[in-house]
C-alpha cells in the first residue's frame, strides 16, 4: 500500500485507531466486571458477618428465659439477609448479561459502519489494500471474541457461586427452623455445624 493511500485510510476511516479504541473498550469492560465481582464479594462478606453475629446472639438468647421467641426472631433475620443477598446476585448477573449483549452489538455496529464507509468512499481503490484491511478486521474480531469469552466465563463463575450460596442459605434456614425441637446439647452441636457452613461460604469469596 502506498503512503498516500495508507494516510487516506487512517485519516478518513480510522481503521487503525478503531483497533486501539476496541482494545481500550475491552479493558474498560473487564475493569467494570472485576469491580462488579468485588462488590458482590463485599456483599457476601457482609452477609457472613451478619450471620456470625446472629449465631452468637442466638447462643446468648438460648441461655435466657425467652429462648423460643429468640430462635424464631433469628430465623426471620436470617431469611431477610438471605433474600436480600439473593436479589443482589440476581440483579448483578442480569447486568452481566445485558452488558455483554450491549458491548457486542456496539462493536459489531462500529465494524459494519466502517466497512460501509470504506466501500462507499474508496471505490475501486479498495482492492489494492483489501488484504491489509482484512487482516485488521480479523484482529478486531479476535479481540471481540476474546472479550465475549472472558465475560462469559465471569458470568458462569458468578452463576455457580450464586447457586452455592443459595444452597447454603436454604440449609441454614432449615437448621434454624428445626432447632426449637432439640435440647441445648443438640442445639450447641447444630450451631457449631452452622458456623462451619458460614465459614465455608466465606471461603468461597475470599482469595
Amino acid at each position: 500500500m502506498d503512503k498516500e493511500w495508507k494516510e487516506f485510510l487512517e485519516q478518513k476511516f480510522l481503521i487503525f485507531s478503531k483497533r486501539e479504541d476496541i482494545e481500550r473498550l475491552r479493558q474498560e469492560v473487564l475493569s467494570q466486571f472485576f469491580k462488579l465481582r468485588e462488590e458482590q464479594r463485599d456483599s457476601v462478606l457482609q452477609w457472613v458477618k451478619e450471620m456470625k453475629e446472629a449465631i452468637e446472639k442466638l447462643k446468648e438468647e438460648w441461655r435466657g428465659p425467652n429462648w423460643e421467641p429468640a430462635i424464631k426472631g433469628i430465623g426471620k433475620e436470617v431469611e431477610e439477609i438471605s433474600n436480600r443477598l439473593n436479589q443482589e446476585i440476581r440483579r448483578e448477573l442480569y447486568w452481566v448479561k445485558e452488558g455483554l449483549e450491549s458491548v457486542s452489538e456496539h462493536l459489531k455496529g462500529e465494524i459494519a459502519s466502517s466497512l460501509q464507509r470504506i466501500k462507499e468512499e474508496s471505490g475501486s481503490q479498495i482492492s489494492s489494500s483489501a488484504e491489509e484491511i482484512r487482516m485488521n478486521l480479523q484482529e478486531i474480531r479476535e479481540v471481540l471474541k476474546t472479550l465475549e469469552e472472558r465475560v462469559k466465563r465471569i458470568a458462569e463463575e458468578r452463576t455457580m457461586v450464586g447457586e452455592k450460596l443459595k444452597e447454603g442459605f436454604e440449609a441454614i434456614k432449615e437448621e434454624l427452623g428445626s432447632m426449637i425441637r432439640f435440647s441445648y446439647g443438640d442445639l450447641e452441636r447444630r450451631l457449631n455445624a452452622l458456623e462451619a457452613r458460614v465459614k465455608a461460604l466465606e471461603k468461597m469469596v475470599l482469595p
